[in-house]
């Protein structure tokens, strides 16, 4: 019920629990999963330039700005360089036959693809998923059918490869698919309220005096 209404709310805590892999109760409408093969951009100075550029693209006019727009594409095109031809690599080995996980291991960029639990389930992804890019998005969703992949797409980042692998069925997760994952959690919880109440035991008991002036 708390994740029903937390995410109902907000999209965004959805997308961020499902891709740090928290245990989900509760999945919104309109979802599907996907694995991803990221190949990064240069530097980190390249992914501010990448990020200017674009933000400068969105404030242009296709007409009266050609000139301009052509320039920044070019500029573009250089930053993206070294990540497009090595995605286009990665691609075509998909094309002949490599299995994804394997690109995914030997190519990928994506820290949480490198988590076994979160590769497995794959992100979450929508038609308008507020943490992915519009481009990303249109990619995912273009794919007909579990096990397509689609071409190398451009990202603020990088260069992706995207992997339809299932459906995420809406609403309430069985119990029995998550119980073990919520014994674990309450256990935990259960330990941390032990041990702070063990603690505030002892120092009542303890009775200390404190002199915060000292500290001066």
């Amino acid at each position: 019920a708390e994740q029903q209404k937390q995410f109902t709310d907000s999209a965004d805590s959805y997308e961020f629990a499902q891709m740090s892999g928290e245990t989900i109760a509760y999945n919104l409408s309109g979802y599907r999963r996907i694995q991803i093969i990221r190949l990064n951009v240069n530097n980190e100075e390249n992914v501010q330039t990448i990020y200017d550029l674009n933000d400068r693209l969105s404030n242009l006019d296709a007409e009266k700005d050609a000139d301009e727009i052509a320039r920044i594409q070019s500029e573009l095109d250089a930053l993206y360089a070294t990540a497009d031809a090595r995605a286009k690599s990665v691609a075509e080995k998909l094309a002949n036959g490599a299995d994804f996980d394997d690109m995914i291991d030997q190519y990928g960029e994506d820290a949480g693809m490198k988590d076994a639990s979160i590769r497995a389930r794959g992100y979450a992804i929508a038609k308008n998923s507020p943490l992915w890019a519009q481009n990303v998005r249109a990619a995912a969703m273009a794919l007909a059918k579990v096990g397509d992949v689609s071409d190398p797409v451009r990202t603020g980042d990088g260069v992706c490869i995207v992997k339809y692998i299932g459906d995420v069925a809406e609403g309430a997760v069985p119990i029995d698919e998550i119980r073990s994952a919520l014994t674990d959690l309450a256990t935990e919880n259960a330990k941390t309220a032990a041990y702070d109440a063990q603690i505030s035991e002892w120092v009542s008991e303890a009775d200390p005096a404190y002199y915060p002036e000292r500290m001066q």
